[in-house]
């Protein structure tokens, strides 16, 4: 409406100054005119430059579908853009199926923060935008001046055991997981039949567990149905107990492993 108003006064205006002959009749149109133009055109530069019509509203949303970029290791890329001590940072973490990344840019902070009591990592996405303070102001200058982001900032809140890394420390961890990795079966060489026994009891005790279960729903069980539920009791014990002692291993590993990645900048 702003814009469209402009233009009728900047008509009435011209008119007046051409068309109207008689005095003081001329000046009167001529002063009245001339203010309101003035005041339009000022109205309209302070909508644009300054926001005059509006103001600041912040909304907050959180979601809790963010995971590890990888299946094993509980991890973020928190990465400098520009310079190694720049306050712009992007953020790359998995938000479903799909790997994430939010990019900084003029209008946006990207901040990682570790907390303790945290199970699940999550994203709060604080958003401060422009909006017209009511009918009559959107009304007026909605022409010219949308409603826009200020300014967006993305807190990333990750458990306390999560990795944070940088380009460069991820670059690394594969050859140090390796390295850590080949130390560890080095260490359990002369203790690996122990483990294995010791395994292989974990699995006979889930079997048992399984078989218990079955055994207690449907009392009268025949025994091929009783070798059906050992045969894949043992498949899935066998598969949550190695699961299980890889990642005892890996927690085992990771003080050392992050050691080594804070030695890379």
């Amino acid at each position: 409406m702003i814009i469209a108003l402009l233009v009728i006064i900047a008509v009435l205006f011209f008119l007046s100054w051409n068309l109207v002959s008689k005095q003081p009749l001329h000046f009167i149109l001529n002063v009245i005119f001339t203010a309101l133009l003035i005041g339009v055109m000022s109205l309209s530069v302070a909508n644009f430059k300054y926001h005059y019509g509006m103001h600041k509203v912040t909304t907050t949303t959180m979601t809790t579908k963010v995971a590890s970029l990888s299946p094993e290791l509980s991890m973020v890329v928190d990465q400098p853009v520009g310079q190694s001590n720049s306050k712009d940072k992007a953020l790359v973490y998995k938000s479903g199926s799909s790997k994430r990344t939010l990019k900084p840019d003029t209008d946006v902070t990207n901040v990682v923060v570790k907390q303790g009591n945290l199970k699940h990592a999550k994203l709060v996405t604080k958003t401060t935008r422009w909006e017209y303070k009511n009918g009559f102001e959107r009304f007026m200058y909605n022409f010219a001046q949308k409603p826009s982001v200020y300014h967006r900032t993305n807190v990333l809140y990750v458990p306390k055991n999560w990795m944070v890394l940088n380009a460069k420390q991820v670059k690394a961890l594969p050859t140090i997981m390796k390295q850590e990795q080949a130390k560890m079966q080095k260490q359990a060489s002369g203790s690996q039949a122990q483990q294995q026994a010791m395994l292989q009891q974990q699995v006979q005790a889930y079997v048992q567990k399984q078989l218990a279960q079955a055994t207690k729903e449907n009392p009268s069980m025949s025994a091929k149905e009783k070798q059906a539920v050992v045969k894949q009791a043992t498949a899935n014990g066998k598969k949550q107990v190695m699961a299980q002692a890889k990642q005892a291993a890996l927690q085992k590993m990771l003080p050392q492993v992050q050691k080594q990645l804070d030695t890379i900048k």
